[in-house]
Formats: C-alpha cells, structure tokens, sequence
C-alpha cells in the first residue's frame, strides 16, 4: 500500500524527465567542486558547499529512483535537494554578502533559499490537492537557476588561489 501522499503520475516523457534530473544533479554537484575556490575558506563557505553538493546528489537520486518504482529514495533525495539546497543556497547568499562580492545577489539568494525552505514541506502537506506540484516548483526551479547564475558568475571571477 502507497503512503496517503504518493500519487501515480507517471507521463509518457517519464524516462526523458528523469535522466534530465540525473544530469541536473550532476551538473549541480559538479558546479558545487568548481566553485569552491570562490567561497570562503569557514564554516559558512564550507557549509554552503557540501548543502548545494548534497543537493546535486538529492537530484541525482530523484531521478534514479522515480516515486511509483522506490518511494523510500526519492523522498531521501528530494530532502536533500528541496531542504538542504535551499539551506545552502541561502549560505551560499550570506558568504556572497559577508565577502562584498555581490551583495545584490547574496541578498536574493538568501530569499530565494527562505522562500523555497518555507514552501518545501507545504508539498505533502497539500498532497491531497492539485496546487501539491505547484510547491515542489516553488521550493526547486528558483533554487537551481539561483546556483546555474551564481556558479556561473562564480566560476568566471574565482580568486586565484
């Protein structure tokens, strides 16, 4: 028996959706080994690291394990990524403001990850509703555009070091 919260939704693209999560993840983590020269050598900088590179394996196990074959390792990745991304991703924002690099991006990295922090658990809190999916894009697509730019943006002006 299925936990009151999982739904069968299962499209015709299902393979194509989850190997593009798989890559994303991928993407995510590898972004996270290249922008470590950018951040601070603390607790924050590190933090921020090892949250978006947990993020990037949460991703990875979303789509590996789809919710009607392995519920039990799709809940663990989405965690990862919905909670502990958008805990990073408002690290990330704190060493981006504390640094002076881009305080303008900082700031909004800190509201993007504090938006998606709060609407994460509203997902199975409204399961039996059709706005459930609408949280889960909330609480995910603005924290992986925030860590596309920013890497970006990181990557091209690292510190030598």
């Amino acid at each position: 028996m299925r936990p009151r919260y999982a739904t069968f939704v299962c499209s015709p693209w299902h393979a194509a959706a989850n190997i593009s999560w798989t890559i994303a993840g991928a993407c995510i983590l590898l972004g996270t080994v290249l922008t470590v020269p950018a951040l601070p050598r603390d607790r924050v900088g590190r933090g921020a690291a090892w949250l978006r590179g947990g993020a990037g394996v949460g991703l990875m196990i979303v789509g590996l394990f789809p919710d009607d074959v392995a519920l039990g390792p799709h809940v663990l990745g989405a965690l990862l990524l919905l909670v502990g991304g958008n805990v990073g991703l408002i690290l990330l924002g704190v060493a981006l403001r504390r640094n002076n690099q881009w305080p303008r991006l900082g700031s909004i990295a800190v509201i993007v990850g504090i938006v998606g922090v709060v609407t994460a658990p509203l997902m199975p809190a409204t399961d039996h509703l059709e706005v459930s999916g609408l949280f889960e894009r909330i609480s995910g697509y603005p924290m992986i555009a925030s860590f596309a730019v920013l890497g970006c943006l990181m990557i091209r002006r690292a510190p030598s070091r």
